[in-house]
């Protein structure tokens, strides 16, 4: 079964971390299709043997050109072996593909036929589920995640994804080296107004268990806070405003009931004050940065 050539040039980046179990499967399934990508393999400093097998999978597939490796001296995370690869592509667009074996190589010409009118196409998962420890987190960001971004998300953090490289370059100083690098340049995208699509695939089971930790979810709430602060702080600093002023006239109706005005109802409905001029004024200065980055 070999996959027509797309017209489209890509660079196909594959970030591993300790997959010794799933990379040679994994480059197996890349060579038995045809499409004309150069397919970037980021080691990022594993500790198994991940990097060897690698290594002797050139050795002994000669005559597949199109697959380079280059490693990192030390475990820097998943997104700064996605950002290594964009910087080494010499492509139009780049597509990211997880080295466990999870995605299909032959859906990858499903997302290429939808860049025609996207800025990023993304592989939604339909038949995969997080560990029951995971699920409640995940969908508490996901919520907070989609009134943020003022959208619904289909899916926040899939790894299978393909983007024009002059638009995720913009975003390079923004986005995290960890597991929130798909979260962040999924909410960067729908902030900065460019069009996200989603295809439907299904994904096969893992082999090995998942580097993504628990204490992951924390730093990828704090990092869609952060994202959306830049992009549309109002979103952030308008509700809390609007709780605490709502908060300082309970007090205040309160206090005048009682003949009393105390000075807790003054001080909550002056902080609700100050913190929406200062939303404002963080608006402002998004708004100045996006000017400035749109004709830089």
């Amino acid at each position: 079964h070999r996959m027509r050539k797309s017209s489209k040039r890509f660079s196909l980046i594959v970030p591993a971390y300790n997959e010794e179990k799933n990379i040679v499967a994994v480059l197996d399934s890349l060579g038995a299709v045809r499409f004309d990508c150069d397919i970037l393999v980021i080691n990022d400093g594993s500790t198994d043997n991940t990097e060897l097998l690698v290594k002797d999978f050139l050795k002994s597939h000669k005559g597949v050109r199109n697959i380079r490796l280059h490693s990192h001296p030390y475990n820097k995370g998943y997104g700064s072996a996605l950002k290594t690869g964009i910087r080494l592509a010499r492509t139009e667009y780049v597509m990211f593909i997880d080295a466990d074996g999870q995605h299909n190589v032959h859906n990858i010409e499903l997302l290429l036929a939808e860049m025609e009118k996207y800025d990023m196409v993304v592989g939604q998962r339909v038949n995969s589920a997080s560990p029951l420890i995971r699920r409640p987190g995940m969908k508490i960001l996901k919520w907070v995640a989609e009134y943020l971004a003022g959208r619904k998300i289909p899916d926040l953090n899939s790894g299978f994804r393909v983007i024009k490289k002059e638009v995720v370059e913009k975003y390079m100083h923004i986005l995290p080296n960890g597991f929130s690098f798909t979260t962040t340049i999924t909410l960067a995208m729908f902030e900065g107004g460019y069009s996200v699509g989603y295809v439907p695939i299904e994904v096969s089971h893992r082999v090995g268990k998942s580097t993504v930790k628990v204490k992951d979810a924390y730093k990828m709430l704090m990092l869609i806070l952060r994202t959306i602060t830049l992009f549309n702080p109002l979103k952030i600093f308008l509700p809390v405003s609007m709780l605490l002023f709502l908060s300082g006239m309970v007090l205040l109706i309160r206090d005048a009931l009682k003949i009393d005005i105390t000075l807790k109802s003054v001080m909550v409905l002056l902080a609700s004050l100050i913190v929406f001029f200062f939303g404002m004024l963080s608006d402002q200065v998004s708004n100045l940065r996006k000017d400035v980055g749109s004709k830089g």
